[in-house]
């Protein structure tokens, strides 16, 4: 062998390792995010097969909107890019952005973005979109000289002096939806700009500029003083520190001349001063009664700017000193006539209020509504950091029916263009994923009210992952005018508002009915519909599948049976001849491929839940109320019970809704898993309840709102088998029997009837060894689904191959299905 091909042959193996070493150290996906991978396929039309960095250098648009997209991980090799859209995904970092200086345009509305330090060196950027985020620091725009057009909306930003060297900045500017007070950074190019979200008429930038507060509203451990400054130098700053509106002419008792910094310290030692106004005439238990002690009290300040006639917006800041709270707090302000006045005060009997009526409870001004009750007020929300997170004008009503007669009462709030912002921008409620409300309440607990103050929330979240609109909770601390006003539920309200921010579509296509089928908003044509309907069902024999299909193209039968399960679980007797609405999606241009809850048909959803949980002795047998033709105790007709009632004459409805009702008892319904929900809503709020029973004296103490908690986890051990005994007598069964499933869960999953038993599905502790307690005589449907790389064989024991099985108990069973991997 001849030397060179001995070289040869040592050469080679040592370069094909070098190869290969660099081959693994370079290999693996660029792209980790499964959805950006996807999405970014498309664009470049490459189905199969690794992408490479090279193949993305020369993409120059890419649209990758409402992709569910989290990490941008490989999109920095898109250098080329000059224009992106990453609209409506799941997006918190973006620095992997940094590289891509070439982009004209960057679309990142509607993510969860905090961070936008990456867009600093895009100084080729001429449009840039940020709407929807949680943004509260601009800077890194104050080099983006060449930017024409910037969407800021819905965001938490408070400063936008880095925008006013952007001498480009002239085709939109939109500033709406943020927690700014001074626009004078933009003054002097404000008349150049073709489209703003904020109007100025006749008013010099000066005067456009509102009085800037040296210090935001908050929480602080010492008393310090407050200092408002104008940069025009002949305006007048006038405030005032009872809530009202400055205005030296028309409030002149209450308003002040700034002179001088404010001194701002605990005002909590003066005497109370709106909390001594009695709120209702009731001669019940629940009346008015004066706080038992000085309570909590916040400085409100508001102040205006005055230039001769001219008088600038309000700006509003309340500030706590040496308080602490555990959960929330909110400051309403406004006019106190607004609220206490005889005349006109939404709060009080007032001037509407008769004692010789027949029902003089159900008369005052707080049983007034409409438009006219509607009365203008500030909000600002704080987080329990201490900071003030949101701050906004609305509108503000008196909200509910029996309840508006009650001490402490609830309000809506409505947020409309009229007071500045047509939208409630922020996220309030943790758990779920919106940050555009229209309506929101502040609810005194309904019923509860001088109970638990949380009956209704916990059983809507008991329930929140069923197939119904449900209404999610926050509690916070509440001061009108600076005094301090007790605990209430934070809850969004379902409305036609509701239901376009939570599908989409536009508002005045969703019809919502009530009680009988009367029209709350919506379509005329609904109520003859539905009218049609229920007289359908009552008068057919839905026993025939022709006229039950009928039926269930027109109501979404799961649906209705989750939400009389959850109703008769509560033993709601406030329903269902009260608090009973539902809904459809009014398909006027024939959309396809719509989500399932907009096919047009019937859907009913929880509210107002709060007689219930305890309300009424686990005993309540709420089948025989729910299914009563006439009610001796209310005499309601039979309006209430009619659609229920025909539709367990269906065998198929009844098979359904005892078997679901069985399953929920299973795992919704676990007295473990509610009762932990029930302590989890009583620790949030146990440490301010001390101070609400001062202020409402309901209940009288704390060891009486104890008690009452503890009456509700009484009710939730006691009920499911009083359900199940009930369900047995209304139905004729003969007896419960109980199935247990073993399952190898890496193997496959097992469904019973509607639910399936694996840790997603709440309730299920075990799905390896799940017991669960049905009816005898009534067939379930159990389902055996192997996972990818498995195969179902059989039903242990049984010889049974098939993965669906139909079975009618008669004692307990333990079933196991077997699965392989293929």
């Amino acid at each position: 062998m001849t030397k060179r091909k001995l070289l040869l042959l040592l050469v080679f193996p040592i370069l094909f390792i070098a190869w290969f070493i660099t081959y693994a150290l370079a290999s693996g996906p660029i792209i980790k995010d499964e959805n950006l991978e996807k999405a970014i396929r498309i664009a470049i039309n490459y189905e199969v097969g690794e992408i490479r960095a090279d193949q993305l250098k020369g993409i120059q648009e890419l649209v990758l909107r409402d992709s569910e997209i989290e990490d941008l991980e490989g999109i920095q090799h898109l250098t080329a890019l000059v224009s992106l859209d990453l609209r409506d995904n799941n997006i918190k970092d973006i620095s992997k952005l940094s590289t891509l200086t070439n982009l004209h345009e960057l679309n990142l509305r509607g993510n969860e973005i905090t961070n936008i330090e990456a867009i600093a060196n895009m100084t080729a950027l001429r449009e840039l979109n940020i709407r929807d985020n949680k943004i509260s620091d601009i800077t890194p725009l104050q080099n983006l000289v060449l930017l024409r057009d910037l969407n800021l909306r819905n965001n938490r930003i408070s400063n936008i002096k880095p925008l006013q060297s952007l001498d480009n900045l002239r085709d939109r500017l939109y500033l709406e939806g943020n927690l700014i007070n001074d626009f004078t950074p933009v003054m002097h190019f404000y008349e150049q700009i073709q489209d703003t979200d904020f109007t100025i008429e006749n008013v010099s930038s000066a005067e456009m500029a509102l009085p800037i507060f040296s210090q935001n509203g908050g929480f602080f451990s010492e008393e310090m003083v407050l200092e408002i400054t104008s940069p025009a130098p002949d305006a007048i700053i006038y405030y005032t520190l009872d809530g009202s509106e400055p205005d030296p002419v028309h409030n002149e008792k209450n308003t002040h001349r700034y002179e001088g910094p404010i001194p701002i310290k605990d005002r909590t030692p003066e005497d109370n001063v709106w909390s001594m106004i009695p709120t209702n005439k009731n001669v019940e238990s629940r009346f008015w009664s004066a706080p038992q002690t000085s309570v909590p009290k916040g400085t409100v300040v508001r102040a205006a700017k005055f230039i001769d006639n001219w008088k600038s917006e309000t700006v509003t800041h309340t500030y706590f000193i040496q308080q602490d709270y555990t959960i929330p707090v909110i400051s309403l302000s406004t006019d106190s006539e607004n609220l206490f006045s005889d005349e006109k005060g939404i709060y009080v009997p007032g001037m509407h209020h008769d004692p010789n009526a027949e029902k003089p409870d159900e008369t005052g001004n707080y049983y007034e509504s409409g438009t006219d009750w509607e009365r203008p007020i500030h909000i600002e929300f704080f987080e329990t950091d201490g900071k003030r997170a949101f701050a906004q004008n609305a509108g503000v009503r008196v909200h509910g029916a029996f309840t508006r007669r009650l001490p402490q009462k609830t309000l809506r709030l409505y947020s409309r263009s009229d007071y500045g912002t047509s939208r409630f921008s922020y996220q309030f409620f943790d758990e779920k994923p919106i940050d555009d409300f229209n309506r929101l309440l502040l609810r005194n607990s309904g019923n509860d009210w001088g109970s638990t103050m949380f009956r209704d929330a916990a059983i809507q979240t008991v329930i929140r992952h069923l197939e119904m609109e449900t209404q999610y909770y926050k509690p916070a601390i509440v001061f009108l005018n600076g005094e301090y006003w007790g605990i209430h539920n934070m809850r969004d309200r379902i409305d036609q508002h509701y239901f376009e921010t939570h599908y989409g579509r536009d508002r005045s296509n969703f019809t919502i009915l009530d009680r009988y089928g009367n029209l709350e908003e919506g379509d005329e044509q609904g109520v003859e519909d539905y009218a049609n309907m229920v007289d359908y069902a009552v008068t057919n024999n839905l026993n025939e599948p022709t006229h039950f299909d009928h039926i269930e193209k027109s109501m979404d039968i799961d649906n209705y049976i989750e939400y009389y399960v959850a109703q008769i679980y509560n033993a709601n007797t406030d329903w269902p001849q009260n608090n009973i609405s539902f809904w459809r999606y009014e398909n006027r241009t024939n959309e396809s491929n719509l989500p399932k809850q907009l096919d047009g048909r019937w859907r009913w959803y929880a509210y107002d839940m709060d007689r219930s949980l305890g309300s009424v002795e686990a005993e309540h047998d709420t089948i025989a109320w729910a299914t009563r033709a006439i009610r001796e105790s209310t005499q309601q007709d039979e309006w209430s019970t009619a659609l229920f009632r025909a539709l367990l004459e269906s065998d198929e409805f009844k098979r359904k809704f005892i078997n679901t009702f069985a399953d929920h008892l299973n795992t919704t319904f676990a007295p473990e898993r509610v009762i932990a929900i029930i302590e989890e809503l009583q620790a949030n709020i146990e440490p301010e309840m001390d101070q609400h029973i001062k202020r409402w004296n309901a209940p009288t103490s704390m060891n009486i709102w104890r008690s009452n908690v503890m009456h509700m986890k009484g009710f939730v051990r006691k009920r499911p088998a009083q359900i199940r005994s009930h369900i047995m007598a209304h139905f004729n069964l003969l007896d419960k029997a109980s199935i247990t499933i073993l399952t190898e869960i890496e193997g496959g999953t097992v469904q019973v009837n509607s639910i399936e038993i694996s840790h997603s599905i709440p309730g299920v502790v075990d799905p390896s060894n799940w017991t669960g307690h049905y009816f005898q005589g009534v067939p379930i449907t159990i389902t055996a689904t192997p996972k990818p790389g498995y195969k179902f064989v059989e039903w242990k024991g049984t010889n049974n191959t098939q993965q669906t099985i139909e079975l009618t108990l008669t004692n307990n069973l333990t079933l196991q299905p077997i699965f392989e991997k293929e």
